[in-house]
């Protein structure tokens, strides 16, 4: 249907949208006839990722920004894939991006990793967990999850 059209957001509003062109149409009239849609593409403005892997792998990821003088800075959402226990996954990417022209924004746990504490998690109760079992298990997933 030429005469219908979705009007989405011309900028991306979520990392789900990354690398995705948008564009706006620009549509003329003539005597209150459609005469034209023109698609002009948005340029964009804030550079987005997602990096994906266990830390090894988003080290490797990091690299292409080593060496590259970028502004604005690329925000990174980077999802952890790695059954290890990372406390201290936080420090360890922020160490990782300090010197690189990047923000990171959210750093979680995969959603299959994510599922997989919560399945084991659900197999006990509080009962059989000391208090301290409990306050570092909720703390590792705050900061991870």
């Amino acid at each position: 249907m030429e005469h219908v059209r979705y009007c989405g957001s011309p900028i991306p509003l979520s990392f789900d949208e990354c690398g995705k062109s948008k564009y706006v149409h620009l549509v003329t009239f003539s005597n209150g006839k459609l005469e034209s849609v023109e698609n002009l593409n948005v340029p964009v403005t804030q550079p987005m990722a997602v990096l994906k892997g266990d830390l090894a792998s988003i080290t490797e990821q990091l690299e292409q920004w080593r060496d590259v003088s970028q502004e604005p800075p690329v925000w990174l959402d980077i999802e952890i894939t790695t059954d290890e226990y990372l406390h201290d996954i936080q420090r360890k990417i922020q160490a990782l991006t300090e010197s690189l022209p990047v923000e990171v924004l959210l750093v979680r746990r995969s959603r299959e990793q994510r599922e997989r504490v919560l399945a084991s998690q659900q197999r006990e109760t509080l009962s059989e967990l000391s208090v301290e079992e409990v306050f570092n298990r909720r703390l590792a997933l705050g900061r991870t999850g």
